[in-house]
């Protein structure tokens, strides 16, 4: 079943073909944006156990309130990711790592018409994931003190380290995922390194509308975001991206652990 499912959404993406036209709503022109292989990638979750997504837009490209933290948040999930990965793998997992430019040729997002198109191709994995059980975890960084007058709910916004859902789409899988980092103690490791916990959410998952959560929430695999915390605490503790990933090594090793067995307990690895 699980193979027919692949077939059924690879048959889907090439339908897509190898590029695709997008209209700039700006100048009413119509571009021509080239995709890269998406259909393969797609394939691939057949026989991946983890999805790890960076989600953001990079530094320097089209940022539509998709840049993060400071507009620079992937300066922080990447190394954190590539710190993570290898500590998945030698337990025996099967990972791969999403990045949104990674969608066209170019890998380098700087039209609205390029941000459509890669969006678009990177929901298709997504979707892919989902219904091939992967276990899908988003690794953000958070804003830190957003002031009321500058926060979009116009009350104070006090960042830190979270899980978050969507309950517009969640399985319960996921949410037994995202209690998983709850009561394995991922969130108070993280506050011993000096990362502030989000004010109310030490022991809570956390709701809230994110485009992301509500395609990936259904999995059976589980999937969740995780906050490692505020970003600006990063720096002022760490001083570098890398830097920070090294001094949550050791976190992050306990996560690993943590989706490991998860995944075993759930009968999911490949």
């Amino acid at each position: 079943m699980k193979k027919l499912i692949s077939l059924a959404l690879l048959l889907f993406a090439i339908c897509s073909c190898a590029s695709v036209e997008q209209t700039n709503k700006t100048d009413s022109e119509t571009i021509a944006v080239e995709l890269n292989d998406t259909a393969s990638v797609i394939e691939r979750m057949a026989t991946t156990d983890v999805l790890l997504l960076s989600d953001h837009t990079y530094p320097g490209q089209l940022n539509l309130s998709s840049g993060g933290a400071d507009g620079t948040e992937r300066l922080f999930i990447d190394p954190t990711i590539k710190t993570l990965v290898p500590k998945l793998e030698n337990l025996g997992l099967s990972t791969y790592t999403l990045n949104v430019e990674d969608m066209i040729k170019s890998k380098d997002i700087q039209t609205k018409a390029e941000f459509n198109a890669a969006y678009a191709e990177y929901d298709k994995v997504l979707a892919a994931a989902v219904a091939n059980k992967v276990t899908i975890i988003a690794i953000h960084y958070d804003a830190n003190i957003i002031p009321p007058q500058d926060y979009k709910t116009g009350s104070l916004y006090v960042g830190g380290a979270q899980v978050i859902l969507d309950d517009r789409a969640v399985s319960q899988a996921s949410i037994d995922f995202s209690k998983t980092f709850i009561e394995q103690k991922i969130l108070e490791q993280l506050n011993a390194l000096g990362f502030r916990i989000r004010p109310g959410y030490e022991n809570a998952i956390r709701y809230q509308a994110n485009i992301t959560l509500k395609n990936i929430g259904l999995s059976e695999g589980g999937a969740t975001l995780l906050e490692i915390g505020a970003q600006r605490q990063a720096l002022e503790f760490f001083g570098t991206p890398d830097k920070t990933a090294k001094a949550i090594e050791g976190v992050l090793t306990n996560i690993a652990k943590l989706i490991h067995k998860f995944r075993l307990d759930k009968q999911l690895n490949n």
